[in-house]
């Protein structure tokens, strides 16, 4: 996916997001962990994760009140990497 981004930048960020489903029937527990970014600022890779969290409550929530048992959570941080830029021919 192209960004447009400041041609100095020389760090990225990304939220690394870890989903986990709890053990139910027949099943143990599950987590899945992925990337969203990369990001030239730390405030949109912290909003991903914030957002993240914030739709696994509601579905949380939604799966309580439906006497689904326990929906998933969500936990993540915000990574940063350190870029050098070189021309390539």
């Amino acid at each position: 996916m192209a960004r447009d981004m400041h041609k100095d930048t020389a760090e990225l960020f990304r939220a690394v997001i870890v989903r986990t489903y709890p053990a139910q029937e027949g099943q143990g527990e599950r987590t899945y962990e992925w990337a969203m970014g990369p990001f030239t600022t730390r405030n949109p890779a912290s909003a991903a994760l914030t957002r993240a969290k914030g739709e696994a409550a509601r579905e949380r929530n939604r799966a309580e009140r439906l006497g689904r048992g326990p929906g998933p959570t969500v936990t993540g941080h915000v990574e940063r990497a350190s870029v050098t830029w070189e021309r390539v021919e």
